[in-house]
């Protein structure tokens, strides 16, 4: 069964969000609360949680410093995130296969 989250179903707000990358490095960068960039970095740190995906790894990019550079890593270097005010990911219920039907 695989593990999927949403984000609150909240209005957009502006908030912090700092990058947290292997060696102790950080990088922090303003994002609306909705950006698709920060869903798809919140579901890679739930993919890792899943021990058949730890060996997957994925090229990532972010702008940082204004979008004037440009961050390069690979998702096996992606630690965790931490966002300002906070976010919380809620579970997402899973439909059973043949409820479908």
């Amino acid at each position: 069964m695989e593990s999927t989250t949403t984000p609150p179903q909240a209005e957009s707000r502006d908030i912090k969000v700092t990058i947290l990358l292997a060696g102790g490095h950080q990088y922090t960068l303003p994002m609306k609360s909705n950006s698709q960039l920060l869903l798809n970095l919140l579901k890679l740190i739930v993919a890792q949680s899943d021990p058949q995906n730890q060996n997957v790894s994925r090229l990532l990019q972010l702008p940082i410093n204004g979008k004037q550079q440009g961050l390069w890593f690979t998702s096996q270097n992606l630690i965790g995130i931490i966002t300002e005010p906070p976010m919380f990911m809620q579970p997402q219920q899973q439909q059973p296969a043949d409820a479908a039907s």
